[in-house]
């Protein structure tokens, strides 16, 4: 049998994800000051970490992607990375290049826009875009908010 201010704390802990403020929130002193309480900016940037992949096939292994910037749009989490060929000699053998970044962000679905790519032989991942420049993803203009890198 759960207690009646158990059930009130894991109703509190379930709404607003902090457990010091279910704590606060039984004392008469707490329920006063909202001072402590965090803003509503807090809360929405409370996500859990998440890891972003990115991985291609690309026509040699002196071609490697890095992602660049990863933004909220929406419901969504677009990821922009960018593919360059190293300098000198590679052989001719299809590769894979993969990177990763892991940060706090929102639960969605995750679109993944590449630049760079020079080679139209392969088709690309579901949820994987081809993009002619940088230039050409403006998450911005779209109302979306930078996650990574984080801007200060």
């Amino acid at each position: 049998m759960i207690r009646p201010n158990t059930r009130f704390c894991l109703t509190a802990l379930v709404l607003t994800g902090f457990l010091a403020g279910c704590q606060r929130a039984t004392s008469p002193a707490a329920r006063d000051a909202d001072a402590s309480s965090p803003s509503a900016d807090q809360m929405e940037r409370s996500w859990p970490e998440r890891e972003f992949t990115v991985e291609l096939k690309t026509p040699t292994p002196a071609h490697a992607v890095a992602i660049q910037e990863v933004w909220q749009v929406g419901g969504e989490v677009w990821v922009w990375a960018q593919v360059a060929r190293g300098e000198g000699m590679a052989a001719q053998v299809i590769s894979t290049s993969t990177d990763r970044v892991s940060l706090d962000a929102p639960p969605g679905e995750v679109e993944y826009y590449i630049s760079g790519i020079d080679w139209n032989w392969a088709e690309l991942p579901d949820h994987y875009h081809r993009i002619t420049s940088p230039e050409s993803f403006d998450p911005a203009a779209e109302g979306g908010t930078q996650l990574y890198p984080a801007k200060p």
